[in-house]
């Protein structure tokens, strides 16, 4: 089964984001059948262990990778203001 979920998502820094968006998923029945606790529990253990990673060659986007159970799910950050973000600790990409 595949799908798209697109939702725009206001944050001060990426991780946040990423949270932000997990809490939509996990409340909002997006993906039919989703094992809520499972993926809720995926997400946990490997949003510090394998963060969202930069696109080669395009400042504003990340990908963040998780697989559990039957399900992957492939999340596509994207910066869409002009604002710098704060992506891990203390380095700051500007979007161009």
């Amino acid at each position: 089964m595949e799908g798209l979920i697109s939702a725009k998502k206001a944050a001060a820094d990426l991780r946040t984001a990423c949270f932000l968006w997990k809490e939509d998923v996990a409340s909002g029945g997006y993906v039919q059948h989703l094992d809520v606790a499972a993926f809720s529990k995926a997400f946990d253990l490997d949003i510090d262990e394998l963060p969202p990673q930069p696109i080669d060659e395009v400042s504003n986007v990340w990908l963040f990778h998780l697989m559990f159970g039957k399900y992957m799910l492939d999340v596509h950050i994207v910066q869409t203001d002009t604002n710098p973000i704060k992506v891990k600790n203390d380095e700051i990409v500007m979007a161009s």
